[in-house]
């Protein structure tokens, strides 16, 4: 019921935007067919940006090596042995494949958080390449629009927002995180995201005691608490470094799968709608992975494909388990999900988001936010070295940029249409106030990261 729910709501949903903006939805001419004259457009005036067809790509993004697509095919082969194993011994029955129509969809909205323009979607349909589902695979891959909706992903999983506290501008940090899912060498990202936040930590070298009154028989009152990790030993490679890069460096050490499980874990949940380990960050000893073997595999794959989260989405993709119709979980079911086909499951707020916006668009990539380098050549001072003047200048070139009140207010006249900017989820502010359409149909308030993150 909930899934049917919301397939209608987002169907009226369409038709009250279209009716909104002034944009009436006709067929293509058939051969042979008379069609009706287009519905006169409302009188209303979309931003004149956002109209306009873009003449060069939305950003630089790093191309998928096709000359690794044999072995990311094999890989995604490997996946499907393990699962048709176990449906044999669940005795499950294994779900049809995806029509033409159907995977085009799927693979549009969980790689590039969008459904596909008519054009887009003509051009597959009519394709007679047997390698066509790679290939739209692959390209989508190397688009903006993977960049924009892992962006959504990832934010939601590190709760970015803009501005966390009044005096701290995240931006550069938001940008970072962007501009790596563009490059492919995310394979680094817990760690260098780490480092990236370095400028917002005080590094304490003063050792810890216990309380004077300490009345365990493990220690005595006064005595020094050596730092230790929970499980294994700190790399070697970071045995000088301070306390915050060791636990850093363990984090993420190949020696330890539990980071490489984890994140092998919550990317198959991104794709499938269900994870192996379920909740996703409740990893323990008494919650059993519910296909330990399978778990193990991509757990694997992580570490061979050195934390390439792209390379990792792409073998997924081609799994033939990915391309079968969606089955309905029950997540009060005692037994485990068998993976026979991804869990049938609604659309993100984002996704629904920018579906309706590239049906009124020509340019959905109207504006972007900023690169780190543009915002540090604005905001970064060295205040040891930094005349009064200078600063004085300084400030006010950041109150005429990217000071948030004046920002907001430039971008409404921009690409703003009664309020709303009609611009990718990912390059709007975040977090939006609550009477937001993304925040109504599920957008993450991104609240726990970083102190005094609301709108």
């Amino acid at each position: 019921m909930p899934s049917r729910f919301f397939a209608v709501l987002s169907t009226l949903l369409v038709w009250l935007f279209f009716d909104a903006v002034g944009i009436s939805q006709t067929k293509p001419n058939t051969p042979g067919k008379k069609t009706a004259a287009p519905a006169k457009p409302l009188p209303v005036k979309l931003p004149a940006i956002s109209l306009k067809a873009p003449t060069e790509p939305a950003m630089k993004v790093a191309p998928v090596d096709r000359t690794s697509r044999a072995a990311a095919i094999d890989a995604a082969g490997k996946i499907d042995a393990i699962l048709e194993k176990s449906w044999k011994e669940l005795r499950t029955k294994s779900q049809p494949s995806l029509r033409e129509e159907q995977f085009l969809r799927r693979v549009y909205l969980e790689l590039g958080g969008r459904i596909p323009t008519y054009d887009e979607a003509s051009k597959f349909l009519t394709s007679r390449s047997k390698d066509k589902r790679p290939d739209l695979i692959d390209s989508l891959l190397e688009s903006p629009d993977y960049v924009s909706h892992f962006y959504n992903y990832w934010a939601n999983v590190f709760r970015l927002c803009e501005r966390p506290q009044n005096n701290i501008v995240l931006d550069p940090y938001l940008a970072y995180v962007k501009e790596k899912i563009a490059d492919g060498k995310v394979s680094n990202a817990f760690q260098q995201l780490v480092r990236a936040n370095q400028y917002a930590v005080r590094v304490n070298k003063r050792e810890l005691k216990l309380p004077h009154d300490y009345a365990y028989s493990d220690a005595k009152p006064d005595d020094i608490v050596k730092p230790k990790v929970l499980w294994g030993s700190v790399p070697s490679s970071a045995s000088k470094a301070d306390r915050r890069e060791q636990f850093a460096a363990w984090v993420v050490s190949r020696e330890d799968r539990q980071f490489a499980r984890n994140i092998a874990n919550r990317i198959w949940k991104k794709m499938m709608g269900l994870g192996i380990v379920e909740p996703v960050d409740d990893f323990k000893a008494d919650n059993k992975p519910s296909n330990p073997e399978l778990l193990e595999h991509l757990t694997d794959e992580v570490l061979r494909l050195n934390f390439d989260i792209r390379e990792l989405v792409r073998i997924i993709a081609n799994t033939q388990t990915y391309q079968k119709l969606a089955m309905v979980h029950d997540p009060s079911a005692t037994e485990p999900y068998p993976f026979a086909a991804p869990v049938l499951h609604r659309m993100t707020a984002e996704q629904i988001w920018d579906s309706l916006l590239i049906l009124v668009a020509y340019n959905p990539w109207a504006y972007q936010r900023p690169t780190a380098k543009e915002i540090a050549a604005v905001v970064d001072l060295d205040l040891a070295k930094v005349k009064l003047d200078d600063a004085e200048k300084s400030a006010a070139n950041f109150e005429s940029t990217f000071f948030l009140p004046k920002y907001n207010r430039d971008l409404q006249k921009l690409c703003g249409y009664k309020g709303q900017l009609l611009v990718r989820a990912s390059e709007i502010p975040a977090p939006l106030p609550l009477g937001h359409f993304l925040r109504q149909f599920g957008q993450s308030d991104r609240e726990g990261a970083f102190p005094s993150c609301d709108p």
